[in-house]
């Protein structure tokens, strides 16, 4: 175990770049600018039955969005393309739709998780609407903004394809998301990317997604199969922690991100990947030969503190120095503003859980109660948030459940009761279907 009393006695990364200055001297010739697609945020929209256009129609239907008011719109009718400035929420947005044509092999590993009635669109050439715009202050306000104008762009849409992150939304989440009056998880806003090397014993992961935020990507390298899992769950922590962060200087600091199941703090700092390759060597997967084409911009290697002591020195470590450490569910930072958002957005799409449970699907859902007078913080306000399981709807938005775990700071309860609960005091919730669990943000399963 790691124990913050022990001195630190060193670590992989010690060696520090100093006698490899030629070295990083070479890696830093390597860095490029950011591409279009990296720096600006880029969707390309689908079409189902109703065909992808940029003409007035597209402009009139975004005037009708709520919140949005258009200040300039020109239109190429004959080049199909168009230019918009817009206000939301306080903010301005230049934004570019144009038609670009998509082969169906593009898409062939896409079409599988689409419901079947929409999969024959995305089996043949077809034109879709590219919407490019740049982040403002807030990234998930302005990720929302977009989704909205995808959802309006173009009717009866089946699949949008996320460029800047390199991944893909069923049509239905991103209506479900655009519908919200809440902002998508953070999540959202990016993907992690897990590559292996021929012999698939060291895993590289990165990020996509981030940079359009005003953020540097994210990476651990040197990983493996058995511990990229946990690894992951790190970058998902630390991007987490970053969104919540924006504002702040984020890089080559300490950041405490959270915590092992033991209390061990988990301590992380940025290092920009030029210098962060001089700590390793013999890389088989995510060293300079894998950056020669891409992933040679804006991003960041995740490095940890074994300790307060080591944070101290400014000594960091390599992720893999947790490995055998990270138990089942280490607990990661997540700012007020979030837990509020997820708890408001269990609350908003409620009725969606409460109509499976309704056809015979079994429905967990998670209260938050207020903590013995022991345990409270000095506002009085403090709840432990539990899982019970749902039992019976009762009249005026009221339930029955039964609880489903022991709770730490509420003392007269015990697994197995059952109490009456409303729809203020719901955090989250949950609906098992039979290979899978349905949460409230990917809801839009549920709905016919």
């Amino acid at each position: 175990m790691l124990d913050d009393e022990n001195e630190w006695n060193g670590s992989e990364a010690d060696n520090g770049p100093g006698e490899e200055e030629s070295l990083l001297e070479k890696y830093r010739k390597m860095v490029q600018p950011m591409q279009d697609w990296e720096e600006s945020s880029c969707f390309s929209v689908i079409p189902g039955a109703c065909p992808a256009a940029v003409d007035e129609e597209l402009g009139e239907r975004i005037r009708l969005i709520e919140g949005v008011e258009v200040k300039e719109w020109e239109l190429q009718a004959e080049a199909a393309e168009a230019r918009a400035v817009l206000t939301y929420q306080e903010e301005e947005y230049e934004v570019s739709f144009s038609l670009v044509s998509i082969p169906p092999e593009a898409l062939e590993d896409m079409v599988d998780t689409l419901p079947e009635e929409d999969q024959p669109w995305c089996r043949k050439e077809t034109q879709a609407l590219v919407i490019i715009m740049r982040f403002g202050k807030v990234p998930q306000r302005s990720y929302h903004l977009q989704l909205k104008l995808a959802a309006v762009s173009v009717p009866d849409f089946v699949l949008l394809l996320d460029e800047s992150a390199e991944r893909f939304f069923s049509g239905r989440w991103v209506n479900m998301s655009a519908m919200s009056a809440l902002v998508p998880p953070v999540s959202s806003l990016y993907a992690i990317t897990a590559v292996a090397d021929e012999d698939q014993s060291r895993v590289w992961l990165h990020t996509h997604g981030l940079c359009r935020c005003g953020l540097s990507e994210l990476e651990v390298l040197d990983s493996n199969p058995d511990e990229y899992h946990n690894h992951a769950e790190l970058v998902r922590g630390v991007a987490q922690y970053m969104i919540d962060h924006i504002e702040e200087d984020l890089y080559e600091k300490p950041l405490f991100v959270g915590t092992l199941q033991g209390g061990k703090p988990i301590v992380a700092t940025l290092i920009p990947w030029p210098t962060a390759l001089t700590y390793y060597e013999g890389l088989t997967i995510g060293g300079p030969e894998s950056r020669e084409d891409s992933h040679n911009s804006l991003s960041s290697v995740i490095f940890l503190y074994r300790n307060q002591k080591a944070e101290d020195l400014g000594k960091f470590s390599k992720v893999s120095v947790y490995d055998g450490l990270w138990g089942d569910d280490p607990i990661y930072y997540v700012s007020q503003r979030e837990t509020s958002r997820m708890s408001a957005v269990a609350r908003e799409r409620f009725d969606i859980a409460v109509g499976a449970f309704q056809q015979g699907k079994k429905m967990l859902v998670k209260v938050g109660l207020l903590a013995d007078e022991e345990h409270q913080n000095d506002d009085g306000d403090l709840r432990e948030h539990i899982w019970f399981e749902m039992e019976e709807l009762l009249p005026d938005g009221l339930f029955r459940a039964r609880l489903t775990q022991a709770p730490f700071w509420v003392g007269n309860m015990k697994i197995g009761d059952t109490g009456i609960y409303g729809l203020e005091q719901v955090t989250d919730w949950l609906v098992e279907l039979e290979d899978y669990y349905v949460s409230p943000e990917n809801a839009y399963v549920l709905i016919d």
